[in-house]
């Protein structure tokens, strides 16, 4: 045998075994459909969040920190006050105003108290109480991580049916006997309003112990299906 052929034979063995003997079937294109579906529903909001903050202004730095302090510990110990309210303090900051000079003319502090509670009523009561403290800057409502895990438990059910209804409309559609589920994506979404703000004529008539108005409304929750089915022939 000459080279050449030796050659020959070389490559023909060395591209058989490049060759696996069962190689998988390339899916086909044409047999896989993506499609979605979806559930919703408002849901009423069951939490309620109130955040009050005091400012002031004063040229004695220390002076101002102690008693910015002093008003939001009273404050803090009279939400105690209140068994189904919770109550922490926030952001809490000491800052210099300057003139146009870049001197120092003043001091200024903020000084955030928060109150949250799946009582309206009760929380209503305890914004109005320590509004004379600290006058409210914003009132907002959401869910309760229970109550959206429950609405999405629901509104999972939903989408999943719908999204079963909606592959065999597909397959009718195509002409095929029957489909099988190759992916599927599910997710979970909320819209929720922007937090009330507080205009400062309203915070000013909030000097006498009374309760604070406070209405909840709902959240938009819905519940996504993505995926993509093989129709069979």
């Amino acid at each position: 045998m000459t080279i050449a052929r030796l050659r020959g034979v070389a490559a023909a063995a060395l591209l058989a075994a490049a060759v696996p003997l069962h190689a998988p079937a390339a899916e086909e294109p044409g047999r896989l459909v993506a499609l979605s579906a979806a559930a919703s529903r408002e849901v009423a909001q069951d939490l309620g969040t109130v955040r009050l903050a005091l400012e002031r202004e004063s040229a004695d730095p220390a002076t101002l920190t102690a008693q910015a302090q002093s008003t939001l510990d009273e404050a803090l110990q009279a939400a105690r006050s209140f068994a189904k309210v919770e109550a922490r303090s926030g952001a809490f900051r000491t800052w210099p105003v300057a003139d146009r000079d870049g001197r120092i003319t003043t001091w200024r502090v903020r000084a955030e108290l928060t109150l949250s509670s799946r009582d309206f009523a009760e929380l209503s009561r305890a914004a109005g109480t320590l509004a004379t403290k600290m006058p409210v800057s914003s009132v907002a409502f959401t869910l309760s991580p229970e109550a959206r895990r429950e609405a999405e438990d629901a509104l999972l059910a939903q989408a999943i049916a719908a999204f079963k209804a909606r592959a065999e409309a597909v397959a009718q559609a195509f002409g095929a006997p029957r489909y099988e589920l190759f992916d599927a994506q599910v997710s979970a979404s909320s819209e929720m309003p922007p937090p009330m703000m507080r205009g400062a004529a309203m915070m000013a008539a909030e000097t006498k112990a009374a309760p604070l108005p406070i209405a909840g409304g709902s959240t938009h929750v819905e519940v996504g299906v993505n995926g993509r089915i093989r129709l069979e022939r």
